[in-house]
């Protein structure tokens, strides 16, 4: 575990400006024991604007647990219009988080990811806790894909979903199932495997 923290530590320290990074390291809630945490860049892969936010949730709730996820799950949609956010709507589950623009909301994601590792027990079991990152940001930069493969370390299932533009609908009926099922990857297989929703099935 040691090994993974100072990972990302150095990723604070050699990839994140001092301004944005006093930012994004304002603190977050622990998520802790058996469950799923979802962070979604919600400008590249928008969410459906006829959905409410407990309709955003529940349908993302269901497609993941369709794959054999924990029906508990905590969401963190990084936006870029700070008047529609807050920690939390209040009418959902759902915490909007203002993310600035494109490399902003990179950073804020990924110390968010640090800060919640850095917060959670070690965990005894394999795959005990999951990481769902819906971005298209971080699948073709070694760099991102080797700080992703460490969470392995530590017993977290990773799956890196990645918005391309034939999946990336939100107001299609099989939102966000196809995009989780076809766009999702898993860091630590191989980039030709089969999609990560059928690895992740089963256990």
């Amino acid at each position: 575990m040691l090994t993974t923290m100072k990972f990302f530590q150095m990723h604070n320290e050699n990839r994140c400006i001092t301004e944005t990074l006093l930012h994004c390291l304002e603190p977050i809630t622990p998520d802790n024991g058996t469950r799923t945490v979802i962070f979604w860049d919600a400008v590249d892969c928008p969410f459906p604007l006829s959905f409410s936010p407990d309709q955003i949730y529940q349908s993302i709730q269901s497609a993941l647990v369709k794959m054999g996820s924990s029906d508990k799950i905590t969401i963190r949609a990084y936006v870029n219009d700070t008047k529609k956010t807050s920690k939390k709507t209040w009418d959902s589950r759902i915490y909007f988080l203002p993310g600035g623009d494109k490399a902003s909301r990179r950073v804020r994601m990924l110390n968010n990811i640090f800060l919640l590792l850095k917060d959670s027990p070690y965990l005894n079991r394999p795959y005990e806790a999951s990481l769902v990152l819906v971005s298209d940001q971080f699948k073709h930069d070694a760099y991102y894909i080797e700080m992703l493969r460490n969470l392995k370390l530590i017993h977290y299932y990773v799956i890196l979903v990645t918005p391309t533009e034939d999946i990336n609908k939100p107001e299609s009926p099989e939102w966000p199932g196809l995009l989780i099922d076809i766009g999702g990857w898993c860091p630590f297989n191989d980039e030709t495997s089969e999609p990560c929703s059928k690895k992740y099935k089963g256990g």
